[in-house]
């Protein structure tokens, strides 16, 4: 009568030869390794885009902050004094104008290296640029805003903008 049984890993039987059991895990532990490592760098990136996409979701806010500041400027003021208000021209708004006075007052020029957001979230250093152009065509009065948001990320630079026209109505 003939028995039957198990053999574990690593014991010799008929049909192997010494060593195989060896062989058979060094295989496995490479495949788990280059699983584990695949794994690993699709976590990282993950959270790599993650934080990408916090930061363009922040910027996107601060840019239309700045547009509802115009927009409630337009609605305070009225269209002609806000029309007045505003030449063709950039104007860089690390912090934005709280009442009619400050908005009046702002300075057009582009932003410089010490421009930037004292909101700025850790790591990023957003400066904030509102460029105005005004169109007036045989009484048609409008003004196109475009606000962007850019910021340094390694030796790259990301933007955002939003833009908005504004008529008199």
């Amino acid at each position: 009568m003939r028995r039957q049984g198990f053999r574990l890993a690593g014991q010799t039987g008929a049909g192997s030869s010494p060593g195989q059991g060896l062989v058979e895990l060094v295989i496995a532990i490479a495949i788990v390794g280059l699983v584990m490592t695949a794994l690993a760098s699709g976590l990282t990136y993950s959270v790599k885009i993650s934080a990408e996409s916090k930061l363009v979701s922040i910027a996107t806010e601060r840019a239309q902050q700045a547009v509802e500041m115009f927009r409630r400027e337009r609605n305070t003021l009225g269209w002609s004094a806000f029309h007045a208000a505003l030449p063709t021209a950039n104007y860089c708004l690390p912090t934005l104008p709280a009442n009619s006075t400050e908005f009046e007052a702002m300075s057009a020029g582009p932003c410089g290296a010490g421009d930037t957001m004292p909101d700025s979230p850790p790591g990023a250093s957003f400066t904030r640029l509102a460029s105005v152009w005004r169109q007036d065509d045989g009484g048609f009065e409008e003004i196109r805003l475009r606000v962007r948001v850019s910021w340094q990320e390694g030796a790259r630079t990301r933007q955002v903008e939003v833009w908005q026209e504004f008529r008199d109505i």
